[in-house]
């Protein structure tokens, strides 16, 4: 048996063995948004003024961990060689005992991922951002980094604010799919980190 055939045997049989345990993984690490955060810059603003508010956000758990060379290579055999991360941000102004205020979106997000095999038949991926830049990682961690790691800046005006203090937050829903993991999230607004913007009157 040539070498090609050896390693086709090899990769054959620790792809059976993923999907054998692929449920026991999924069960153990679960995946979920986490390290959420939402910034204002400046803080506070006149009347004609505006702020920046930055929301961030990173995916926690099974399907970051996955997301590594040793997987690509199963999964480009398996002939699944294509993830995706989609999210949808949403800024509000918590009005507490009224209807929350819609200040951007909701405006959904999509970054991709295509495996390929290197000349030295090392597997990699490529990596497609929001905006159409794409990236080839040089290690998994830069690879995890840029899947799952989100940070968005957005101009609001003092106008769609409205005068005194404004409790600003970034409603988030993510959903991702690939190789051994897929899933939703979408968090539950009470849980949602607020930030006080104060339009001086």
């Amino acid at each position: 048996m040539n070498s090609k055939k050896s390693l086709f045997v090899i990769i054959c049989v620790v792809l059976v063995s993923l999907i054998m345990s692929s449920m026991v993984v999924n069960a153990a690490y679960p995946t979920y948004v986490s390290v959420i955060r939402t910034k204002a810059n400046p803080s506070k603003i006149s009347k004609s003024g505006y702020t920046k508010i930055t929301s961030s956000f990173k995916l926690i758990g099974g399907a970051r961990e996955k997301f590594h060379s040793g997987n690509w290579a199963i999964a480009y055999v398996s002939n699944k060689t294509s993830y995706s991360v989609k999210y949808t941000i949403e800024i509000l102004d918590d009005r507490r005992f009224y209807f929350d205020k819609r200040l951007y979106g909701p405006k959904t997000y999509t970054r991709t991922a295509k495996i390929f095999q290197r000349a030295n038949g090392l597997f990699g991926v490529e990596i497609t951002l929001e905006d159409g830049k794409k990236v080839i990682p040089n290690s998994n961690l830069e690879a995890q980094e840029l899947m799952f790691n989100f940070s968005k800046t957005n101009r609001i005006s003092a106008r769609a604010l409205g005068s005194g203090k404004n409790r600003v937050y970034t409603r988030i829903k993510a959903n991702w799919s690939g190789y051994l993991f897929s899933g939703s999230e979408t968090v539950e607004d009470k849980k949602l980190p607020r930030v006080t913007v104060t339009v001086l009157k």
